[in-house]
């Protein structure tokens, strides 16, 4: 089994740490991140076997005190086993698991983004296999991202995109879940006019689209200079 927990706080920063009962060690993956509300720390393990620990909230200041928020996830061990075997349908469902945990329990690598123009720029990143293409990998970053398939070709890339859209809907229960594509424009950057545009497909459980935890987006972008 897994767990997570979390202490988010806007009055100081956060100390989460977990200790064995047996050997009173510390244990346990931490995270920091900077959120909406301010600094959040999370400490992720996975369980061999039944286990108890101490769980201590705390400040990295000292005698700085305020509000904080906590809470935990946790997966048994069904949701956290992944195979290369696995269809589309059950790498989708092992992923919505682990998005539930925020993808702290996802296994990942380290890579490295080695920035040549500007090293000072380069940087770390979390890397996993366990993807929803068989065969592919990505970048965890704050949020799980996937590219499923890229061609120049928009015709297939269009093909690709309605039907992976289709499979994904029909990985889903048609009760609790449901789905809208609609077409985007977005700016190219800041210093210019120029758009571009996309295709968005939101799938969201009923009544909860756009919600944290509850609704996800699979995008096609369009080149229209491929199009015309």
């Amino acid at each position: 089994m897994g767990a997570v927990f979390y202490m988010e706080s806007n009055a100081f920063k956060p100390y989460l740490i977990f200790f064995s009962t047996g050997d009173g060690k510390s244990f346990g993956v931490p995270r920091i991140t900077r959120e909406d509300k301010g600094d959040r720390m999370t400490i992720s393990f996975t369980a061999p076997a039944d286990t108890s620990f101490f769980l201590i909230f705390s400040s990295y200041e000292e005698t700085v005190t305020g509000k904080f928020y906590y809470g935990y996830s946790i997966m048994d061990s069904a949701q956290m086993a992944f195979s290369n075997n696995f269809n589309l349908c059950q790498r989708l469902h092992y992923l919505l698991n682990q998005w539930q945990a925020n993808w702290d329990l996802l296994p990942t690598s380290t890579g490295h983004h080695l920035d040549t123009e500007d090293p000072e720029m380069s940087y770390d990143y979390r890397m996993t296999s366990n993807t929803l293409i068989k065969g592919a990998n990505t970048e965890i970053e704050a949020r799980y991202k996937e590219v499923l398939f890229s061609t120049k070709e928009y015709g297939a890339n269009d093909d690709f995109y309605k039907k992976i859209c289709k499979d994904i809907m029909a990985c889903l229960d048609a009760s609790q879940w449901e789905s809208q594509s609609v077409v985007e424009e977005e700016k190219i950057s800041a210093y210019s006019n120029e758009t571009r545009g996309k295709i968005v497909t939101h799938f969201y459980i009923k009544g909860a689209k756009g919600l944290p935890f509850k609704s996800f987006d699979v995008i096609l972008n369009i080149d229209f200079t491929n199009i015309l």
